[in-house]
């Protein structure tokens, strides 16, 4: 692969069964990952997640993406701070975000509305591209070359 961008088209078959692939590596002088606007897309962060970093931005960040019909996977909340701290791990199966809401709402009940939470996930699907995009933009999230998966 050169150090201009390259899109490689893929083709199989075995037992009567085909698939095809595109993947797209963007220049090596090109930060970010190349995303297709108009295509289903889904942000793979590294093992540390990715992070809505305030109490305002998860409930932003959560009622946008229930919005646009966004699904989360290995998420990590955790509301409050010291010894008055609820943690809440959902693991390796996708929710969506209403979901999560629902389980963050029920326990706040608990806790005063200044009470800091904050959210990290590992994996999350949008419809588009264009989907994907805006929430990075719109909630101060690093897309690396790799990270997204179309």
């Amino acid at each position: 692969i050169g150090n201009g961008e390259t899109r490689v088209l893929v083709f199989a078959e075995a037992d009567k069964l085909e698939a095809k692939a595109e993947f797209r590596f963007p220049a090596k002088s090109e930060k970010g990952a190349v995303i297709d606007d108009a295509k289903p897309a889904v942000l793979v962060g590294p093992p540390t997640k990715k992070r809505l970093d305030s109490r305002e931005k998860t409930f932003r960040g959560l009622t946008e993406a229930k919005a646009k019909s966004v699904g989360f996977e290995q998420v990590d909340i955790m509301i409050g701070s010291g010894t008055q701290v609820a943690n809440i791990t959902l693991g390796e199966f996708r929710v969506e975000a209403e979901y999560v809401e629902k389980i963050l709402e029920s326990i706040m009940v608990k806790f005063d509305a200044q009470t800091p939470v904050t959210m990290r996930f590992r994996k999350a699907y949008f419809n588009s591209g264009h989907d994907l995009k805006q929430f990075a933009e719109t909630f101060g999230i690093e897309i690396g070359k790799t990270e997204v998966e179309q």
